[in-house]
Formats: C-alpha cells, structure tokens, sequence
C-alpha cells in the first residue's frame, strides 16, 4: 500500500473531506433545467474518414451551456429500426475524441451502465490536505497563491468547489457502476477515488489495481467491454 494514503480499509470507508453546500440539490435541480432549456441545434455531418458495413458514423455538433458549440464523433447502427440505448464515452484530458476505431466495438450494444476510471474532480479539500494539487488540481494551488494567499476564504472555497465534487453526485446514479482504481495515482488520489465510490447506493464494484498509478491499467479495457457486453 502507498506510503501517501491510508489503509485499503480505511479507504473502504472513508467518507471524504470537501464540504456539500447547503443547497446543493436545489442548485442541480435548476442547473439541469437550465440545460434542458436549450436549444441544442444539432448537426449531424457524415464522416468521409470511414465506412464500416454495420454503422453509420457523423461528426454530431450540439450547442451546450453558455452556448458553447459542442464536438463530438457519434456512430449508430445501420438499419435501425427503433429507438436504442448507446455509450457516452468521455475522453476526459486526452485532448481529442480519438478515431472512429475506437468506438466501432461498441455500435449495437445496449445498456445503462458506468465504467469511470480513475474519477477525476473529487474531494478537493483531500486533495489539498494531501499536498498533492499539482498536475490535474494545480488550479488549487494557483487560485490561493494568486487570489487568497493567506487561506482568508478557504472554507468558502471549498464549499464552493462542492457544488462540482464527483462525491456528491454520485448517490444519484442508478445504473451498475465499475469502477478502476490505481492504489498509487498521485494524480487522483485513491481516497478521493473513494469517496465518490462509497456514496454510489446503486450495484456497484470497483477494480484495483495496486501498484498502478494514473496510468494505463493492464485488461482495464476489456473488463469494461465485458462489462457493457453482459448487459
């Protein structure tokens, strides 16, 4: 176990550190609202980068909150005849949706499922107790050196940042959860990991991997295909 965290079962239980506003459901309530106002204008543009015989695949553009122009690449199963369930894949900090390939596995399958790795966005005040806002939450570290040096406003900073912890959503889902988790990430650290996993209230698992940090994590990939291919 990693000399920087607490015991696997501590981890376990533990139920994490960032302060849950007082309003947080009611500000959910009216963001996801706020959201669902939108007019999305979708585009749909037919890819000339590939034709496989079983999917049709379009560059889909939408318009999101604060009018940002949304890009995402969507494929759908030739000859459908009804309406179907897909797969959200969120690329997270790779810079681009990847290629068409990636994505080809998984036309035609359907599920209401959830296979995050290593969970980014959680536990920010653990994060910063931990001396470990560099790399994914240097913004931590920034926004107090530039805005707030002497830590005046940082219970009010962190409560604030709750608004947006993964840990605080997570009893929201109700689809089956699999969760992969390296026991070294100094990146994402695993109790922050852990507190969103212990708040999910829905069938859950978490895969561990323990000498593995932010990294690519050996059969992560097909775990999580037969993980979606099950279902």
């Amino acid at each position: 176990m990693p000399v920087f965290e607490m015991p696997l079962e501590q981890l376990k239980e533990y139920q994490g550190r960032n302060p849950r506003p007082e309003d947080f459901d009611g500000y959910w309530e009216k963001a996801v609202s706020e959201m669902k106002a939108i007019e999305s204008t979708v585009e749909l543009i037919p890819t000339r980068e590939v034709n496989p015989p079983f999917a049709e695949c379009f560059d889909l553009y939408f318009t999101g909150v604060g009018g940002a122009r949304i890009h995402a690449k969507y494929l759908r199963p030739k000859h459908a005849t009804k309406p179907h369930p897909a797969v959200v894949l969120f690329h997270g900090y790779s810079g681009s949706s990847g290629d068409w390939v990636d994505k080809l596995n998984y036309v035609g399958m359907g599920f209401s499922v959830a296979a995050p790795v290593y969970p980014f966005l959680c536990d920010y005040q653990r994060v910063w107790e931990m001396d470990l806002a560099t790399a994914a939450y240097h913004e931590l570290q920034q926004y107090f050196r530039m805005f707030d040096p002497r830590h005046e406003r940082e219970r009010e900073i962190f409560t604030t940042l709750g608004y947006i912890d993964v840990q605080h959503l997570t009893p929201r889902i109700r689809g089956k959860v699999l969760m992969f988790t390296g026991l070294m990430d100094t990146v994402c650290p695993p109790s922050t990991q852990f507190a969103a996993y212990n708040k999910i209230t829905a069938e859950r698992d978490m895969v561990i991997y323990p000498d593995y940090g932010h990294e690519g994590l050996p059969g992560a990939s097909d775990r999580v295909f037969s993980f979606m291919s099950e279902l």
